[in-house]
C-alpha cells in the first residue's frame, strides 16, 4: 500500500517544502533578520497556515492568521531555548567542515519532533536552527543508542546545516527534505548507505548526513579510527564539505 501512495505523496511534499522555502526566502528579504530567535519562525509559519485555510474569509481570515502566528510566537519564546554553538561544540563543527563562515549562523534549540528527534531548519531570521529537544539542547555531544560517539548526532545536524547553506535555494532545500521525509515516514530506508563508498551526488540529505556522521564516529575506517583520512568515504566526504568555505 506504501508503494502505492509513495508517488502522489512524495510529490505534495516536494511542494509543499517548495512554497515553505519561498516563503521563508520572502521573510528574510522583508526584514525578519531583525526578529531573531525561533520564535518568529514558527509564528510566521502558524499564521501563513491559518491564512492559507481561512484566505476565504477575507478580513476575518487575516486578523486570525495574525492571531494565530502572535499565540505560537510567544509559545515558543516562553517555552524554547536557543543559543549558538560553544566552543567545545564549535571545535568539534570546524574539525568535520572547516571554519566556515556558516558555522556562525547556526543556532541550537530545545525544540523536536516524534519521540525527541533532532531536526535541522532554516529560520525566517537568517539563522540555521538545530532543533535537539530538551535533553539535547542540555548535552548536545552526548552520544545516544543511535549515535553513540560524543559530538555524532551535532554532526549529523551539522551536515544539515551545510545542506542548507549549500543548496540553491531555501526552496530547493525544503523540497528536498519535505520527500526523504515523507519516504521515511512511508518505509523508505532514506538513511541507509551501505558497505560501498558512497557517491556524494547520488546521496539524498539523510544519507549525506550518515556517510559524514560514521566517518567522524570511526564507523567507515578498518581501523575505527575518527575521522580516519583513510576511511571508506575519507576523500569523498572532504573533497564535498570543505569546498566554499
Amino acid at each position: 500500500m506504501a508503494r502505492a501512495v509513495t508517488p502522489v505523496a512524495t510529490r505534495v511534499a516536494r511542494v509543499y517544502g517548495g512554497a515553505v522555502g519561498v516563503l521563508l526566502t520572502a521573510a528574510r528579504r522583508a526584514g525578519f533578520p531583525r526578529l531573531p530567535g525561533p520564535a518568529s519562525t514558527i509564528g510566521l509559519l502558524a499564521g501563513a497556515h491559518v491564512l492559507a485555510l481561512t484566505f476565504w474569509l477575507g478580513p476575518i481570515g487575516v486578523v486570525a492568521s495574525a492571531a494565530a502566528g502572535s499565540i505560537a510566537a510567544a509559545a515558543i519564546a516562553w517555552r524554547v531555548r536557543s543559543r549558538p554553538l560553544d566552543r567545545y561544540e564549535r571545535a568539534i563543527a570546524v574539525q568535520v567542515f572547516g571554519d566556515a563562515d556558516w558555522l556562525d549562523d547556526v543556532r541550537l534549540t530545545s525544540i523536536s519532533v516524534q519521540n525527541g528527534r533532532a531536526f535541522a531548519f532554516p529560520g525566517a531570521d537568517g539563522h540555521t536552527y538545530l532543533n535537539l529537544g530538551r535533553k539535547g539542547f542540555a548535552a548536545p555531544l552526548d552520544g545516544n543508542r543511535l549515535y553513540p560517539a560524543i559530538g555524532q548526532i551535532l554532526v549529523h545536524e551539522l551536515v544539515h546545516a551545510w545542506q542548507i547553506a549549500h543548496a540553491p535555494s531555501l526552496a530547493a532545500f525544503l523540497s528536498h527534505a519535505a520527500d526523504v521525509q515523507i519516504r521515511n515516514e512511508l518505509g523508505d530506508q532514506v538513511y541507509r548507505i551501505g558497505e560501498d563508498p558512497v557517491v556524494w551526488a547520488d546521496c539524498n540529505l539523510e544519507q549525506q548526513a550518515t556517510a559524514v556522521d560514521r566517518w567522524y564516529a570511526g564507523r567507515r575506517s578498518a581501523t575505527n579510527r575518527q575521522m580516519d583520512p583513510d576511511g571508506t568515504d575519507a576523500a569523498t566526504i572532504t573533497a564535498a564539505l570543505h569546498r566554499n568555505l
